[in-house]
């Protein structure tokens, strides 16, 4: 869980660093407190104040390490391109980084 608890905290420090402290008290982490079933793990928000559901992925290896999208990650992020971010935690096992999101 160590990397969607640093993708939660980068949330929040993006929002905060903006001044958009309100909605960085509001970022969930959906898959802890819920469950697995959403379609993604963190709930953000965008700087407008949208929502920005986040899937954290995480691998062993290098950035492009492939990895897969569970059914329900790939139907969030098709009925809400414009919204949803997929997060990489890759290098798990040496010096783990945080890719920056990007639109899927």
């Amino acid at each position: 869980m160590r990397d969607e608890e640093q993708a939660f905290h980068t949330e929040r420090l993006r929002l905060s660093t903006v001044g958009r402290t309100y909605l960085a008290s509001k970022v969930r982490s959906v898959a802890q407190e819920d469950g697995d079933g959403a379609g993604y793990d963190i709930r953000s928000y965008g700087l407008n104040g949208g929502d920005r559901p986040l899937e954290v992925k995480t691998t062993l290896g290098h950035a492009r390490t492939p990895f897969y999208l569970l059914s329900n990650e790939l139907a969030v992020s098709q009925e809400r391109p414009n919204a949803f971010r997929l997060q990489r935690v890759y290098d798990l096992r040496g010096r783990p980084r945080l890719s920056s999101s990007s639109r899927h």
